[in-house]
C-alpha cells in the first residue's frame, strides 16, 4: 500500500506542475491576443 501511495503521490505532483505549466501558457496566449 505504501509503494502505490508513493506512486500517487509523485502522480499528482507531476498534475500539479503540469497545470501549472499550463495556465502559464494560457496566460501568455492570451497576453499576446489582447
Amino acid at each position: 500500500i505504501l509503494y502505490l501511495n508513493t506512486q500517487r503521490l509523485k502522480a499528482e505532483e507531476e498534475l500539479k506542475k503540469i497545470r501549472k505549466e499550463n495556465d502559464a501558457l494560457l496566460a501568455r496566449v492570451e497576453e499576446l491576443e489582447a
